[in-house]
């Protein structure tokens, strides 16, 4: 292969870059209370050594109303869910309901950015028992699973989307799309077959 074909692989990579490039944290102006630094953050945790690790964002496309993305660090699974609006309050609303959902083993722990809309993250400290964190102000990459989720789920939501126009079920079937993927780093298994793995649900995915 000719070096200048080479040199332009990156182009086919899923974000883009050619090189990770370095960035700098800026001082925070933002008036979260009770926040935990990410450096605080569990050994483990950031190893990805034990499930139920979580790092969250909003998607937000075209004047519509955002979605959650959650997505757990060791076994890669992702979870979507449209919001109302951007509050504190909606966005809180969501992630409450998708947490009572799981298995309390999968409540360990969430790793936010700094906007306000997760300015109510003690909500899941008291009812919910999972620690937060939060990153340093301007510098979400430092949660780079849910980043990367992100970035794969632009390929579906591009930023001019106009999610209104986007089904609850369509935004579903995207998530089940990324989970239901096989990644080299789960030695070859989708996230949902990871995740079920960790219940003790042993299953093996095929597609013929």
């Amino acid at each position: 292969m000719r070096p200048q074909k080479t040199e332009r692989l990156w182009r086919f990579l899923t974000r883009r870059h050619a090189r990770r490039r370095k960035r700098r944290a800026r001082v925070s102006r933002d008036a979260i209370s009770e926040k935990a630094h990410i450096s605080q953050r569990s050994g483990v945790a950031d190893a990805r050594e034990t499930v139920g690790h979580w790092e969250a964002d909003l998607v937000i496309c075209k004047r519509s109303c955002p979605v959650l993305v959650l997505h757990e660090r060791k076994i890669r699974i992702t979870l979507m869910s449209r919001l109302a609006g951007k509050t504190a309050a909606e966005t809180i609303a969501a992630m409450m309901a998708t947490f009572r959902r799981l298995d309390p083993r999968m409540r360990g722990s969430v790793t936010f950015d700094n906007d306000t809309c997760f300015a109510r993250h003690m909500l899941l400290r008291g009812m919910l028992s999972a620690t937060t964190y939060f990153c340093d102000a301007y510098a979400s990459w430092q949660k780079g699973g849910g980043e990367n989720a992100n970035g794969r789920i632009r390929r579906w939501l591009p930023r001019g989307t106009h999610l209104d126009e986007i089904s609850e079920q369509d935004i579903q079937e995207i998530a089940m799309t990324i989970n239901l993927t096989p990644r080299k780093c789960l030695a070859y298994r989708s996230p949902v077959e990871a995740f079920l793995s960790e219940l003790g649900r042993d299953v093996e995915i095929r597609f013929v």
